[in-house]
């Protein structure tokens, strides 16, 4: 609550489940692309199992700006300042099965 996030700031990772990709992301990026060679035309974003996610830094062109995103993943202290205390992205997944089983 009174810790900001500084420098290099934050990053976030997961394991997908299946063998999910990232079709587009805005707002943030991956920090390596993976093996995407399966795919022809249409290239994911990320093709890692464990994808390594980043803020982008300010100034990026709109286009790839989302709300609360681009501050280099420095972040104040919710308990210093609650408006300046979120880092948001859109992420958009491919592959992830369309049942209640995936």
């Amino acid at each position: 609550m009174f810790r900001h996030i500084m420098n290099p700031g934050w990053t976030l990772g997961w394991t997908w489940a299946k063998k999910e990709v990232i079709w587009s992301m805005v707002g943030a990026q991956t920090t390596e692309q993976g093996d995407c060679s399966k795919f022809k035309g249409n290239i994911p974003h990320c093709c890692k199992k464990i994808p390594t996610v980043v803020d982008l830094l300010p100034g990026v062109p709109y286009n790839q700006q989302f709300t609360n995103c681009c501050k280099g993943g420095v972040v104040s202290a919710w308990g210093q300042d609650p408006t300046q205390s979120v880092s948001a992205f859109q992420v958009s997944v491919g592959q992830a099965g369309t049942s209640n089983k995936t």
